[in-house]
């Protein structure tokens, strides 16, 4: 999606216009977006049914003797329709609704995590700004100071170490000053970095630090409380619920029936045609889906009690055991990231430790899950005691 038109300020900066810039050019709320339209173009496929087959047919053709070239062939042309039976195209779409569901829910936990992120840093900023403020001004009455005490050196009021006491004075406010108008200028670059800015161009940010709970969003603050903390753990359970319908569904066969028309050569008539096939489901009936699906739903049920549990025990940490590319450890981290919880992941491996992560690797690590590897006769003889471990 294209950033919205949204000018950073020359001078004072609000945290208004903070909070507009992240929201139109905060580079980590785009991958949401996109992934949150992603979703909604699977949903609109989902929708779609199966195409019309169109099919031409000649029999009877070049062969030898009475067959011999077209005079005798029948040449058949007929369109036919896959009709999907066990309302596979509504569990299709609600599979895809699913999907959506949970995109969003993403999306808007990361737009308050961003906005949470871009308050703290513009309130360090405006603190930075006032330390800069209360530096300066402690800089400037050490020089008035200082030149007060040279006045009483020439008059004979003051002791040379006196005065070089106050020029030591003097130099430290000095540096206190350049350290503040530093530390002020990172403080700045972090909060503009949050809509991908690295060259601040505003001079300041306006507000005061008499202030309560960060200040998030109305809308997002409210749809945060109005959603359970278990929110996106329940949304997962519910896409995986979609998913083992669809997957009963997909065992019912479904129905080819087509029209064509037949035409004789030799005595130059023609016939309708009609056509009825269903696939027999004596050796493929879908059984492995459908125990995989009601397999992650199981697991979707387990890892919510899992996180019930451990918020209820004052737990910070989730730890969980997979492979590399295991989708329940992915999961878990996920969970944990969105929870506020630390995750720790216990990975089964006979190679190497990858070199380069991929795929659910990857997104395990940019989840901030603690990653660590163990080879299969480790994890077979000592699990319990990895676990305890950690």
């Amino acid at each position: 999606s294209q950033p919205l038109s949204v000018t950073e300020p020359s001078g004072s900066l609000s945290l208004a216009d903070a909070t507009a810039l992240t929201l139109a050019r905060s580079p980590e709320l785009e991958p949401a977006d996109w992934d949150v339209r992603i979703r909604e173009a699977a949903a609109i496929q989902a929708a779609s049914r199966p195409n019309p087959e169109l099919s031409i047919e000649v029999e009877n053709a070049a062969g030898s003797g009475q067959f011999g070239g077209f005079d005798a062939a029948e040449t058949t042309l007929s369109i036919g329709q896959t009709i999907e039976l066990g309302r596979k195209r509504q569990r299709r779409m609600d599979v895809a609704a699913r999907d959506v569901q949970v995109s969003n829910h993403d999306r808007l936990v990361k737009r308050a995590e961003v906005l949470n992120a871009m308050a703290r840093s513009f309130y360090d900023a405006l603190a930075a700004q006032l330390a800069v403020a209360f530096a300066d001004e402690s800089h400037e009455m050490q020089k008035n100071l200082s030149a007060a005490q040279g006045e009483r050196l020439e008059a004979g009021k003051l002791s040379e170490s006196e005065v070089e006491s106050a020029k030591a004075a003097l130099a430290l406010a000095g540096i206190e000053a350049d350290s503040a108008r530093s530390a002020l200028k990172q403080a700045k670059q972090a909060l503009a970095a949050h809509w991908g800015n690295s060259k601040p161009r505003f001079a300041r940010v306006g507000g005061s630090l008499n202030v309560g709970a960060l200040p998030l969003e109305r809308a997002y603050r409210s749809a945060l409380e109005s959603s359970p903390v278990l929110g996106y753990a329940t949304k997962i359970i519910e896409r995986q619920r979609a998913s083992v319908a669809l997957e009963e569904a997909n065992r019912v066969p479904d129905v080819t029936a087509g029209v064509g028309a037949r035409r004789f050569e030799e005595s130059d008539d023609g016939a309708l045609v009609f056509q009825l096939s269903i696939p027999l489901p004596l050796f493929d009936r879908n059984r492995g889906n459908i125990e995989k699906a009601r397999a992650e739903l199981g697991k979707a049920r387990a890892e919510r009690e899992s996180v019930a549990a451990a918020l209820e025990s004052g737990a910070d940490t989730l730890v969980t055991v997979g492979g590399v590319q295991s989708n329940h450890c992915r999961a878990t981290a996920a969970v944990a990231a969105r929870l506020g919880l630390h995750c720790r992941l216990l990975l089964r491996t006979n190679a190497a430790e990858p070199s380069t992560p991929v795929g659910n690797l990857l997104l395990d690590g940019l989840l901030g899950a603690d990653i660590s590897y163990h080879s299969g006769e480790e994890f077979n003889s000592n699990r319990q005691q990895l676990i305890h471990r950690v």
